[in-house]
């Protein structure tokens, strides 16, 4: 059992990077995570790549506070993962795909497989007891602090980080603005279909 969660592990995590993948190529305009991470870049200086390992740390400590708990190390290994694996998907399978001249709605399209494929992967590998993301595991702190459903608390989080990179000169854009009205939604659709997944 805990081999078959490894691989739903690995499958989700390949999963939501590939969906990610696909919203970064539908020309849309980046998610709200995105925007923040480049809002501080734009506002304070260093990279937007350096504002993102600084929110994971952060992020880690505001979850270790809200489960009363102390930091989960393993948070990284995740971090170390999803760097990789985006890359993969971004620069070796997708690398040469171009969408920024396409109608629109091949654009919508594309962006709508994508979330739907990324909330999928989010909605199994969260599910799995291995290590979360800090960005995915605090919509799970939210949600097990305050007793909200899963998609409730990423809609929360996804309006503060929106709200935040709007604050700070981020581009919140149409893709933002999709991804915080449609991502919560999306892995509440896909949590109970995934828990059925995972017990069989």
């Amino acid at each position: 059992m805990k081999w078959n969660r490894l691989v739903y592990y690995i499958m989700g995590i390949f999963t939501v990077y590939f969906g990610t993948a696909l919203v970064v190529k539908a020309s849309l305009g980046a998610g709200f995570w995105t925007a923040l991470f480049v809002g501080f870049s734009e506002r304070f200086g260093m990279s937007a790549g350096f504002w993102f390992g600084i929110t994971q740390v952060v992020v880690i400590f505001v979850n270790a506070r809200l489960k009363k708990t102390h930091p989960d190390i393993f948070a990284f290994i995740p971090i170390l993962l999803e760097s990789v694996i985006l890359d993969f998907w971004l620069l070796v399978v997708m690398g040469a795909w171009d969408f920024s001249m396409l109608p629109l709605w091949v654009k919508m399209l594309t962006f709508t497989g994508g979330l739907l494929a990324a909330t999928f992967g989010i909605s199994l590998y969260i599910q799995t007891g291995f290590p979360r993301a800090p960005a995915d595991d605090l919509f799970v702190s939210i949600s097990e602090r305050f007793q909200m459903r899963l998609g409730s608390a990423q809609v929360v989080v996804a309006v503060m980080a929106a709200v935040l990179a709007y604050g700070v000169g981020g581009p919140v854009g149409m893709g933002a603005i999709l991804s915080v009205l449609l991502a919560g939604p999306c892995i509440e659709l896909w949590s109970t279909k995934t828990a059925v997944l995972l017990s069989s």
